[in-house]
């Protein structure tokens, strides 16, 4: 029996697509080599703060980039050391003393567990560095408290985090 015009072409064509297709790898090697470099680029030196939003930094001008340290977030309404609470505000303010216990005592327990005591350049003392991280309208009598209690603990370099801003032309 004779096949018709469509019946071959039809046959053809299922021989053809019945054919496994194959993978084109150069294109996906292009993509790869792309990402790879697009990687390297941007996988810089660059060290970034947790951001808070209920944390408004003030800003400054450094020369220098910010070592990686014990961190201590104060906000409005409490007070984190790692992200963990440490005591809130509105105790801070019933106690006495220029020293916060509660925070000294968490102070105390990241020196102990992580060993972050350094000998001084004077090779006797020991030190520990810690960064606060305070809104900007922190009420410097607040700040006062935290930083004593920081010295108390033997955090004698204490750093206070600021939002970096250009450099003005002269």
């Amino acid at each position: 029996m004779k096949m018709s015009r469509r019946a071959r072409r039809m046959e053809r064509n299922h021989k053809r697509n019945s054919r496994g297709s194959g993978l084109n790898l150069v294109s996906l090697m292009d993509i790869f080599t792309i990402l790879v470099f697009f990687l390297l680029v941007n996988s810089s030196s660059v060290q970034e703060l947790p951001n808070s939003k209920s944390v408004k930094l003030p800003q400054s001008t450094s020369d220098r980039l910010p070592e990686e340290t014990l961190l201590l977030l104060v906000s409005g309404d409490h007070i984190l050391l790692q992200g963990q609470l440490v005591v809130r505000i509105v105790d801070i303010a019933q106690q006495q003393g220029l020293v916060i216990p509660q925070l000294l005592d968490g102070l105390r327990q990241h020196v102990a567990r992580r060993g972050l005591l350094r000998v001084d350049t004077d090779g006797e003392t020991l030190t520990a560095e810690v960064t606060i991280m305070g809104d900007r309208a922190l009420p410097y009598h607040l700040l006062k408290r935290i930083m004593a209690t920081c010295t108390e603990a033997n955090f004698t370099n204490i750093a206070l985090a600021v939002s970096r801003k250009p450099r003005e032309k002269v």
